[in-house]
């Protein structure tokens, strides 16, 4: 292997542990936690969105993933025989798993997530609870939100298994 896919291998992993570890942690943790608090959880949720770049965070780990991904799959040439035994099998099904999984985050997250920020500064720009119809607004998308990263993190499985067990069949 030579300097560049070495490079590449480094960037595809560590912003793909970055990526599904921010999802994992967002998905089993914070978002439990929010439920469990209620409106409670507003306050720091929006400064979780407001003074945090949680929102340019993890369209950039997961769009180094992908890019550094497809660079490496490209690299070894599986691009030329994606089907030729199980291990690639297993292996494309990894990248179509992994490329759903970031049009999904793009796709139906971000915009999601960008909505939620926008309202939580519109909430934090006067002092006390937010007007009913930002926090219905807000109430809402978080329960959406939710369930989008939930099928990402769903795809991001998938594709860990795909990429972790290719070398094996």
């Amino acid at each position: 292997m030579d300097a560049l896919a070495a490079l590449l291998r480094i960037v595809h992993i560590f912003s793909g542990v970055a990526w599904v570890g921010g999802v994992l942690f967002m998905v089993a943790f914070v978002s439990p936690a929010a439920r469990a608090a209620g409106p409670t959880a507003g306050p720091f949720m929006g400064s979780l969105l407001l003074k945090t770049r949680l929102v340019t965070f993890f369209p950039l780990a997961g769009g180094l993933t992908v890019l550094s991904g497809l660079a490496l799959y490209g690299y070894f040439g599986y691009f030329r025989a994606p089907f030729v035994t199980l291990g690639w099998s297993m292996l494309t099904i990894g990248v179509a798993a992994g490329l759903l999984a970031f049009g999904q985050g793009m796709g139906s997250s971000a915009p999601k997530a960008k909505r939620m920020k926008e309202l939580a500064s519109i909430a934090a720009a006067k002092p006390g609870p937010p007007p009913p119809e930002v926090a219905n607004e807000m109430a809402q998308l978080s329960v959406k939100l939710d369930r989008s990263a939930r099928v990402t993190l769903v795809l991001m499985v998938i594709t860990l298994l795909g990429m972790t067990t290719f070398r094996y069949l």
